[in-house]
């Protein structure tokens, strides 16, 4: 154990954070507002401008010198060889006893020990669903940025994972003991402790349904609108809106709107756009059910916000998705359309179904709704590598 006025000091890097990446963006604003909160560390920052962008103000001034922006990496080569020296001269000054890595791999070399928080499925646990998505060249590229990855990944000696099927796709890796490698579950964001819940969401004339995700190809968004023309012509659900969150700058929305107009289902089609956590919170609010249709994910923070909001969810049946949700969801088949729109209909036209399924949600959410547990975890392994580390 450390000294009861010892305290360890850690330089948390979000370097490679990119606001349009996805979950780890949140997880980065969310680790960050917190963690100011703590005492028992001392804490130094290094961040991109996406996330400095999403850090309020009044933070920045808390933070004052322990706080160091960056442009987001990797970028021009000019850029990164700036941003690697500095980076160098800050933890010079630092001198931290562990670097945590928020995005990871990291660019970076650093002197001190490195915890990387990996959680990238297409590198750890890859499966036919997922890669059949890819066409040729971009199944090459991926072969190659996963190889890159792995070899990145085989520097570092400790990690911080999300679920233990990831777990077991870094220890074939690196080859690691099982103890260097920790699985700290997401949880909610500890904002939405105070977040009073509506419960009168649900229409008997109209339904709403939330579909919130990156458009990345593991993602399968582009099923929605063959899901909804099934529900309209075989099951005569015509009533409904698919609430989608595709950037209105993204490439994938063109091709998406194609298919939209090919099975018109326009009329049952709302795209937020980029989403902050407060606009997810008014989709989410506006919602009844829940339809993500991923294909490959390492723990998908979505699940925990729609249980959170209490909507029913259909879901693919993978591994990844059914340790999260376990009895709180119904799953479909991947990339199967057909069973897709037959599980979401039992959940639209069964409001019994609807509400044993949501039954189960209040048990399952326990397990991922301690905030400050989660930091502690991650604390616990941080003093766990230090000691180790210490010794040897």
């Amino acid at each position: 154990m450390l000294n009861k006025n010892q305290m360890i000091r850690v330089l948390v890097n979000a370097l490679t954070v990119k606001k349009k990446a996805g979950g780890v963006f949140q997880v980065s604003i969310n680790f960050i507002n917190e963690t100011i909160k703590r005492n028992n560390i001392e804490w130094y920052y290094i961040v991109s401008k996406d996330v400095d962008s999403s850090i309020s103000n009044e933070i920045k001034e808390k933070l004052n010198k322990t706080y160091f922006v960056f442009s987001t990496q990797p970028g021009f080569i000019h850029s990164y060889y700036k941003t690697k020296k500095e980076v160098k001269n800050i933890e010079c000054k630092i001198n931290p006893d562990l670097v945590y890595s928020l995005a990871a791999p990291s660019y970076f070399s650093f002197n001190a020990v490195e915890i990387m928080r990996f959680t990238n499925p297409w590198v750890t646990h890859p499966n036919k669903y997922a890669l059949r998505k890819l066409s040729i060249l971009n199944y090459i590229y991926n072969y190659l940025y996963c190889s890159n990855q792995k070899r990145l990944i085989k520097k570092c000696k400790y990690f911080i994972t999300q679920s233990n099927i990831a777990k077991d796709g870094i220890l074939k890796i690196t080859k690691l003991p099982q103890e260097n490698v920790e699985v700290i579950s997401n949880v909610l964001p500890a904002f939405y402790s105070s977040f009073k819940l509506q419960k009168n969401r649900i229409s008997s004339n109209h339904i709403n349904i939330a579909c919130v995700s990156i458009p990345h190809p593991n993602k399968d968004i582009e099923i929605v609108p063959l899901v909804i023309k099934i529900l309209k012509e075989k099951y005569g659900i015509t009533q409904m809106k698919f609430n989608l969150t595709i950037p209105n700058d993204h490439p994938f929305l063109l091709k998406f709107n194609k298919l939209v107009d090919k099975f018109d289902v326009s009329e049952q089609i709302q795209n937020w756009g980029y989403c902050t956590q407060q606009q997810l919170i008014e989709l989410y609010s506006s919602c009844s059910l829940f339809f993500l249709p991923t294909l490959l994910e390492t723990f998908s923070a979505s699940l925990l916000e729609a249980m959170f909001f209490n909507l029913g969810i259909v879901t693919t049946d993978l591994i990844f998705n059914k340790e999260v949700c376990l009895n709180a969801a119904l799953y479909y088949t991947p990339c199967n359309a057909e069973d897709a729109a037959e599980k979401l209909s039992i959940l639209i036209l069964d409001d019994n179904m609807r509400l044993n399924l949501t039954e189960h949600i209040s048990n399952q959410l326990v397990n991922y709704s301690d905030y400050l547990l989660h930091i502690a975890n991650v604390e616990e392994f941080f003093n766990r590598v230090y000691l180790q580390n210490k010794a040897n």
